[in-house]
Parts: C-alpha cells; sequence; structure tokens
C-alpha cells in the first residue's frame, strides 16, 4: 500500500494524558502518514517511568510493522485537517494538536505535550542551554517533519501556531 513510503522522522516523547493515566508515545513521520508509537501506558500513573532514554532504534524498523500493531495509530496525510501547536500555560512545553478524519469520516483529535528526552534537557543544560530554549528547538523539529512531509502549500493552510 505504502511501497515509496519515505521516513522523514521521529519525535520520541509525545506525553499525553490518557484516560486511565499518562501515556507516551513517540511521533514517527514519513511523507505519506504518521505513525504514533504507544511507547509507555499506565494505569497507575508511574510518572517516574517517563522520560527514560530510548534503545529501540526506530530507523531500521520496517513502517508497516508499526502502523499494523494495534496499539499504534496511523493518520493517513491525506486525511490530515489541521496540525496546531501552542505553548503550554505553565513551563516551557508546547502542546501538539492533530487533527484529523477516521476511516469512517469522523473528526478526531491528538493532543499531547512534546516533552523532550530527559536525558537531552539534562546534556544541553550541562551545556549552559536554557531549559526554555530546549523545548522551544524540541518543538521546531516536530513541526519540521511536517513541513518536510506535506508539499508547502497544503502545511501552510493546516498548521496553526506560533511563530517558531
Amino acid at each position: 500500500m505504502f511501497a515509496t513510503e519515505k521516513k522523514i522522522g521521529l519525535i520520541p516523547r509525545l506525553w499525553v494524558q490518557g484516560k486511565w493515566g499518562p501515556q507516551e508515545w513517540a511521533l514517527f513521520v514519513t511523507d505519506q502518514r504518521t505513525i504514533l508509537v504507544l511507547e509507555k501506558s499506565s494505569k497507575a500513573g508511574l510518572g517516574g517511568a517517563f522520560g527514560q532514554a530510548r534503545s529501540f532504534d526506530y530507523s531500521q524498523m520496517d513502517v508497516n510493522a508499526l502502523a499494523s500493531d494495534p496499539k499504534n495509530m496511523v493518520i493517513p496525510h491525506n486525511m490530515l485537517r489541521g496540525i496546531r501547536m501552542k505553548k503550554k500555560m505553565i513551563g516551557s512545553a508546547y502542546e501538539l494538536e492533530l487533527q484529523y478524519q477516521n476511516a469512517e469520516g469522523k473528526s478526531k483529535d491528538f493532543k499531547g505535550a512534546l516533552l523532550p528526552p530527559d536525558i537531552v534537557v539534562k546534556n544541553r543544560k550541562n551545556q549552559g542551554e536554557d531549559k526554555g530554549q530546549i523545548f522551544l528547538d524540541y518543538t521546531r523539529n516536530a513541526v519540521n517533519l511536517f513541513q518536510n512531509a506535506l508539499t508547502q502549500p497544503r502545511f501552510q493552510s493546516m498548521f496553526s501556531g506560533p511563530p517558531l
């Protein structure tokens, strides 16, 4: 179905407050679809387990294997209706909202906070960088993935948020 699919990139940490507690997702973007990969889910709210360094290499992963995993979500880019970015009221994080149409034709939203992995924050802080700048750069990386995956007119018609 997606034989000529090109991998664009990965944002390893998107934090979502789910019905049963926090969930951590990875955002895997190709030129044809976005695959939301469920990394961690907690019914007990195990906040301490989040933010660990990844040992899984998505660049070597078969895209169709990720897409066919039932715990993951797939949004074909032709079903994407909007990409919103906004600064969270408290802290340095930005919120990413993907608006899309599901296979049944219903409008859906997926919202999460873009949180750089703890090791990235720690290393860059040790280099004297400001936490706000680290979070802003992480958010810019997410926006750049969509800019590279979509045509420029389509991206501009869908993206809303502060200038980054």
